[in-house]
């Protein structure tokens, strides 16, 4: 899933086709260095939020910075990169038959952004999947958290202020662009806003 946490004028992601596609105008795009033309745009803004299946072509537009969560994997196959080369003239791989394989075209035609309702002080989900979690907390006063029935760490990145996470064994104070990973042993943690705080809180499923 990806989280924009700033985006310029303009910018966006491509996330998914924007028409159907057969095998055949695939591979002539990414011969052309075409295949943008058939990629779904999304212009976007600080929040927005998607969630992108294995089997999904996307990218990272230029002007976005945004949080990337995932499962674990060590498989990406590149099918078009923009025409860009090194300073040596080199461009780099391609996974072309590859990446076709592995798309699932029809299901790239849905509409891959998350849509939520902002709560303040309060735990807004974006994403629960069968692999992991990830919640929304935009806050101004003290929120307590409960980790009881919870069988994983939780990871807190935060996007805007800061604030300062409690428990009975530790105090760690997040500022803006900062991560914590608080172990699975926690039970309760309050977390205090200093003076206002948004974090996403991430956990497996």
């Amino acid at each position: 899933m990806w989280h924009v946490i700033q985006a310029d004028e303009g910018a966006g992601l491509y996330v998914g086709f924007n028409q159907k596609i057969t095998a055949q105008q695939y591979l002539d795009a990414v011969e052309n260095g075409t295949l943008e033309n058939y990629l779904k745009f999304y212009p976007v803004k600080p929040g927005d939020t998607f969630m992108i299946p294995a089997g999904t072509v996307h990218a990272i537009g230029k002007g976005v910075l945004l949080a990337e969560i995932q499962q674990p994997s060590d498989i990406t196959f590149r099918i078009y990169d923009w025409n860009r080369v090194d300073d040596q003239g080199n461009s780099r791989e391609l996974h072309t038959e590859e990446a076709f394989d592995a798309i699932h075209s029809e299901a790239n035609l849905a509409d891959f952004q998350v849509h939520y309702e902002h709560e303040m002080n309060k735990t807004v989900t974006l994403v629960h999947s069968p692999y992991f979690n990830t919640n929304l907390l935009e806050m101004d006063m003290q929120v307590q958290k409960s980790f009881v029935n919870l069988d994983s760490f939780v990871i807190y990145i935060c996007l805007e202020g800061s604030a300062f996470l409690v428990s009975d064994s530790f105090k760690e104070r997040l500022e803006t662009g900062e991560v914590v990973l608080v172990p699975a042993e926690i039970d309760q943690m309050q977390i205090i806003p200093d003076p206002r705080a948004k974090l996403l809180e991430v956990y497996c499923s």
